[in-house]
């Protein structure tokens, strides 16, 4: 029924969890092949970046017109929170809001508007 009559526009974005020289040739790269978006994380060991990084990232992606989604959590307090209610023997999933503090998200999303407001680049706050 949809036939020829339906059509689907969509985007890819690339998500940046290791920052270095190679990265930001590769930002110039997917920008230069359609990629206009990139995805950064300030929580989590295994894809968050520094304050450095971040800005340096926010920076390049400027250099070429894109824009940044940053999941924005202070990583090191919902470590510190987390820690915490395992020794309090406090596990259960149910629990896992309460390591995710709206304070922490505030701090982030602040120090992440100061961070990209130093490098001139526009941000999108996924959540």
């Amino acid at each position: 029924m949809a036939d020829g009559k339906s059509s689907c526009d969509y985007g890819f974005h690339m998500s940046i969890t290791d920052w270095n020289d190679e990265a930001k040739k590769e930002i110039k790269e997917m920008t230069r092949q359609g990629v206009t978006s990139y995805k950064l994380y300030m929580a989590y060991d295994n894809l968050r970046v520094n304050d450095k990084e971040l800005f340096e990232i926010l920076s390049a992606i400027e250099e070429e017109h894109g824009i940044a989604g940053v999941h924005c959590e202070n990583g090191d307090i919902i470590k510190a929170v987390t820690e915490k209610l395992k020794a309090e023997e406090r596990n259960s999933i149910r629990l896992h809001p309460k390591s995710r503090l709206a304070e922490a998200e505030a701090e982030a999303v602040n120090r992440l508007l100061t961070i990209a407001k130093l490098a001139g680049t526009p941000v999108n706050i996924v959540h």
